[in-house]
């Protein structure tokens, strides 16, 4: 498969970050690192966006770091989760506590497997 790339964020405020892909894509690994733990309760989202439209948009993960006075969250699937041209990864959280962060999805070049690629005809 092709090269990682990381994205990264940073910052105090709320957390939008967005990644879309040019071509097909694996997605590895999201670390998010916060200053101290936050005490106000809100879901950190993570989610595969689809180029198709937000009917295809579905949640990786959802977690509350106050409910658990989480600093370090690392989220690494089972198996890399992939897109194509236009889909992509965004991660969502409020930061009413206005905690600095730093985030990064690493993400790489992958051809999906079973997609024949077009063969012109003689």
């Amino acid at each position: 498969m092709g090269v990682e790339r990381p994205i990264t964020a940073t910052g105090s405020a709320v957390i939008a970050a967005a990644y879309v892909a040019e071509k097909e894509f694996a997605f590895d690994t999201m670390t998010l690192h916060l200053s101290a733990a936050p005490v106000t309760a809100g879901d950190i989202v993570v989610t595969l966006t689809a180029a198709a439209g937000a009917a295809y948009n579905t949640v990786i993960d959802r977690i509350d770091p106050a409910a658990n006075a989480l600093t370090d969250y690392v989220l690494q699937p089972d198996r890399p989760i992939i897109g194509g041209p236009g889909d992509g990864i965004t991660v969502a959280y409020a930061n009413a506590d206005s905690r600095t962060y730093g985030l990064r999805l690493v993400v790489r070049e992958a051809r999906v497997q079973g997609v024949v690629p077009e063969v012109p005809v003689r």
